[in-house]
């Protein structure tokens, strides 16, 4: 079937002006597609796959409310009321900036519209070993280990270092067998790419019931089901989920926010054998000493530190 895409060029305030306008036109339904700089703002806030989306692609120069209708005779009335809507808007609202509510009618087919988002994710090559592809791609020849997502289940602001710089140090750090804790899991990524990498099970927790749903899709991607187990909740107050992750832990991942590493760093701890490995990250740089302060008071001890785009990744042992 084709439709009538109808981009209605505005500002990141304008936006949802622009879309109870056409709302009011008979078109409810509208795409709203903020600057680049809004985006990355809102995504690296919410985002379960903020990491692995090209960010060059994600916003754009001028922000726009983007619609579509059936291209048939009868949709007509609808964009004839949508362009004099559109058009009242400067005088409806004066003093505020709406800019150049310039409006432009194309014709695009089904498959244009319903997969558009997934311009925004393309395959990624992290580190020396791994490649992160999405869902949709035909595995390349590679002898790369490969990572399958599908970033479709919510939004991405790109290769954001805190994932990247765990997942370079994983490559290194994980051993044939390992049993792996992955705290924070979020999309599963770490999990899946440590038992990708060699790692006998791994368990992987995370408070939010949608990252966890996230992930197990994810796990089932990459046929892993047998082998990563996904539990949900606080595990810094809910006693039944500490019992359940156990312990003895040979391979820690833990790729939060600096407070939420000082605070789990004790139970951390007591979940390792002695030598096991610990990967932290998400540290903002200038917390980089404080970190390694909470982490070696716990018992750990900084074996490698890296830096990328002033966020920090460690990788520690249990002594």
């Amino acid at each position: 079937m084709k439709w009538l895409r109808l981009t209605i060029d505005t500002t990141d305030s304008g936006l949802e002006i622009i879309a109870a306008a056409l709302d009011a036109a008979g078109i409810s339904s509208a795409e709203l597609v903020e600057s680049h700089a809004q985006a990355m703002r809102f995504l690296s806030r919410s985002a379960l796959y903020w990491d692995f989306a090209d960010e060059r692609a994600i916003g754009a120069d001028t922000p726009q409310v983007v619609a579509y209708l059936p291209d048939l005779p009868e949709s007509q009335k609808r964009l004839s009321a949508a362009t004099d809507s559109i058009a009242r808007l400067a005088s409806l609202c004066p003093g505020l900036d709406l800019g150049t509510l310039s409006l432009s009618v194309s014709s695009c087919e089904d498959a244009d519209w319903e997969n558009s988002w997934k311009q925004y994710y393309r395959p990624i090559e992290v580190g020396k070993k791994l490649l992160i592809l999405p869902d949709w791609e035909t595995p390349p020849t590679t002898d790369r280990v490969i990572v399958r997502l599908d970033p479709g289940l919510a939004f991405g602001t790109g290769e954001h270092p805190t994932t990247r710089l765990c997942l370079e140090v994983l490559e290194r750090a994980v051993r044939p067998g390992d049993r792996a804790l992955d705290l924070g899991s979020g999309s599963g990524i770490l999990a899946i790419a440590a038992c990708r990498l060699g790692a006998g099970a791994v368990t992987a927790v995370d408070i939010d019931p949608v990252a966890a749903k996230a992930a197990l899709e994810n796990i089932a991607r990459n046929d892993l089901g047998g082998r990563i187990r996904v539990l949900t909740g606080d595990l810094l107050s809910d006693v039944a989920l500490r019992a359940d992750i156990g312990g003895h832990y040979d391979l820690i991942m833990i790729n939060i926010v600096a407070d939420v590493i000082l605070r789990v760093t004790p139970f951390a701890f007591s979940l390792c054998k002695k030598g096991a490995r610990c990967i932290a990250s998400g540290i903002i740089g200038d917390r980089c000493d404080e970190l390694a302060a909470a982490l070696g008071k716990a018992g750990f001890v900084v074996i490698e530190t890296r830096e990328s785009g002033g966020w920090v990744a460690m990788l520690l042992e249990a002594l």
